[in-house]
């Protein structure tokens, strides 16, 4: 889907359902972005990709207006939401942050936990083997020496 494809879309499943201006608005927030995005490296199919269905963005824009968000300017109430996001895609809460850090600390004294009980079980089978390989080596390789 082209842009041209994607901003008609848009008009199309507004148009009957939200006041001219705020159509305007919306159709003028979404060019920007593509143009915005095509100017950071992206090719224009891939951010109408990212964008997804306009049918769909239409939806949310209505349930917004319907909603009275931005005094019934959806489209600068959905595109402030959209700029919102844009930086904080990575932004992880301090308490989500702590939980995984929690989480990466008890698997790693498991698996302390687990090698050390191992090593309590075997070494005292393993200790006294080696101990005679050990022996058997040097025995058996100074005989060959002579």
């Amino acid at each position: 889907m082209t842009r041209e494809e994607f901003l008609q879309g848009l008009k199309e499943a507004l148009d009957g359902n939200m006041d001219a201006s705020a159509i305007q608005e919306n159709l003028n927030y979404y060019n920007e972005y593509i143009n915005e995005e095509v100017r950071k490296g992206k090719t224009e199919q891939q951010v109408v990709d990212t964008l997804g269905d306009s049918w769909a963005i239409a939806q949310t824009l209505l349930e917004a207006d319907e909603n009275g968000a931005d005094g019934g300017a959806a489209g600068s109430s959905y595109g402030t939401y959209m700029k919102e996001e844009e930086g904080r895609v990575f932004e992880i809460p301090w308490w989500k942050k702590a939980l995984f850090i929690l989480a990466v600390v008890l698997v790693i004294v498991v698996i302390v936990s687990f090698v050390a009980g191992v090593i309590r079980i075997l070494a005292p089978i393993l200790i006294p083997l080696l101990i005679a390989m050990l022996i058997i080596r040097l025995i058996g390789g100074s005989g060959s020496q002579r």
